[in-house]
């Protein structure tokens, strides 16, 4: 495990950052999905 990893601190990358909204969207859209699914 080297240290290296974390040089900027606090700092978030764009791209994971544009990864992790993209993630939560489809995740609410999952579960709105499957809501709408079982309430038909």
């Amino acid at each position: 495990m080297s240290g290296k990893k974390r040089k900027g601190g606090n700092k978030t990358q764009p791209d994971s950052y544009i990864n992790l909204v993209t993630a939560l969207i489809n995740l609410v859209l999952a579960v709105i999905l499957l809501y709408e699914k079982l309430k038909s």
